[in-house]
């Protein structure tokens, strides 16, 4: 928990500071107000008996509906803040001897903390990303120790030459090193450096903008090529060649939630995936839209739902990123579908009205692959890739689809002992299979990809827990 104190105030009436306190703990951020910033009550009347009693005045109790954008002045640096989004969600009155005043809490959406903004229509020119595990992922060199002995030791720094790629789109993405030190002191001193994917050279764009475009494509991938959740952990903005930082309630909410990996524990490291991939998928996030995210956390908070959920929600994922990625693969092309839905129209004419819009609505999608045949192709994108992920693929497809059927058309009940092990199975399988596509559109090569998971314990024990869990499919007594 962290506690800082300072003035605050309504960005629109800066005349009226309150002294309050910014607090950061597992419940969130909020802001503690000894005061006001709105008026807890209103008046909605005022009546009067005669013009010589004196006014009633009724008061409601206030709106505390307004979002309010709060400029602050803290104790501590950086020391210009602006709290985004605040909504009131306390207030208390404190009665005195001396008069009575009240207590106002306010929480925030998320905190600029190095600037007064215009909160949500500010807009950055550049954004740096930290997540959980990046600095093992980079694994950058620039540290040297000389040999150890009694009467001396060194240890120096050099800072490697800027790495960065670019995006399709023309933004540059590159990698960022930001170091502090401590002064010597009787015991010592220190040199930290922390490694950030910082992305620049984009049209200016709002926070919001710049979230959806670069943070939770970047974050996303970043965690699938770790091998590991890895969430977001910090995140700078530039802004008139000014860098503030970034926090909100599920910054802090991840804080506690990071499987720590040592370099050697990486799956796909820089030195291999290399930044390119990274840029790319920037791209390639354009067309798979809000789908990497729920991939990326595939090992993490979605791992902890019930088997059904997991096999819903990933079975759904695995159509919509087919269809978003290969937007090409059909079944037959426009032209054709059209020609056969006019004629099967024409022969139809004579039926009953209610029929033909039955008829009508089957042959809507008439020119797009079935669902078997996406989850075929997927498994086809990744065979090399991914050796051994769907067994025998005729059979794992067969397997998705009948899991994922069983509730999406509500074919099934409650699941029984054979069917658990079916399920973890299937949700296991297409949590490796959906981030090995997006791994292998990121440029990422099939033989690279096929290397590395092969050495990589996690990979290795799903492959043993597939023959366990679905041994048609998987036992090569089997195949």
């Amino acid at each position: 928990m962290t506690t800082e104190n300072g003035l605050f105030w309504v960005a629109s009436a800066p005349e009226s500071p309150v002294q309050g306190s910014l607090v950061a703990d597992n419940k969130g951020i909020r802001l503690e107000l000894a005061g006001s910033l709105t008026p807890a009550w209103v008046s909605v009347a005022q009546q009067s008996e005669s013009e010589d009693a004196p006014a009633v005045v009724e008061l409601a109790p206030a709106s505390d509906d307004e979002k309010l954008l709060v400029h602050a002045v803290l104790a501590d640096s950086p020391r210009l803040t602006t709290l985004v989004d605040c909504l009131s969600i306390q207030r208390r009155e404190v009665a005195t001897p001396a008069g009575g005043f009240g207590l106002q809490v306010l929480s925030p959406r998320y905190v600029v903390r190095g600037l007064h903004t215009a909160g949500n229509e500010q807009v950055f020119d550049a954004v740096r990303i930290r997540v959980a595990n990046i600095d093992s992922w980079a694994n950058l060199a620039g540290f040297a120790i000389s040999p150890f002995d009694a009467a001396k030791v060194t240890l120096s720094y050099e800072k490697r030459s800027t790495m960065e790629a670019r995006s399709e789109s023309g933004a540059r993405v590159s990698v960022h090193e930001s170091m502090s030190r401590s002064w010597p002191r009787a015991t010592g001193g220190h040199i930290t450096r922390k490694t950030w994917i910082q992305c620049s050279e984009f049209a200016e764009s709002t926070y919001e903008e710049i979230q959806r475009r670069f943070v939770t494509p970047i974050v996303s991938f970043l965690s699938m090529l770790i091998g590991v959740r890895s969430p977001l952990v910090e995140v700078a903005l530039r802004t008139d060649e000014t860098w503030v930082h970034v926090t909100s309630k599920n910054l802090l909410d991840d804080s506690g939630s990071v499987v720590e990996r040592r370099p050697d524990e990486i799956l796909l490291p820089l030195s291999v995936a290399s930044l390119g991939s990274v840029a790319r998928f920037v791209d390639v996030s354009a067309a798979t839209g809000p789908l990497p995210p729920v991939i990326a956390d595939a090992h993490g908070y979605l791992s902890q739902a019930t088997l059904e959920t997991q096999v819903l929600e990933l079975g759904t994922v695995a159509e919509g990123l087919h269809r978003r990625l290969f937007p090409n693969e059909v079944r037959m092309d426009a032209d054709d579908a059209k020609r056969i839905r006019s004629k099967i129209g024409t022969a139809t004419s004579d039926e009953d009205e209610r029929f033909r819009d039955i008829i009508n609505g089957m042959l809507a999608h008439l020119e797009e692959m079935g669902y078997p045949r996406r989850i075929t192709a997927l498994a086809d994108r990744v065979e090399i890739g991914l050796p051994g992920a769907t067994g025998i693929t005729k059979k794992w497809v067969q397997a998705v689809t009948d899991a994922r059927n069983s509730y999406a058309h509500r074919t099934g009940g409650y699941l029984d002992e054979d069917s658990i092990s079916e399920f973890f199975a299937v949700s296991s399988s297409l949590k490796w299979i959906l981030s090995g596509v997006c791994i292998l559109e990121s440029g990422v090569a099939d033989s690279t990809l096929a290397a590395q998971v092969q050495k990589f314990p996690q990979y290795r024990q799903f492959l043993k827990n597939m023959e366990d869990a679905m041994p048609s499919v998987y036992s090569a007594a089997e195949k």
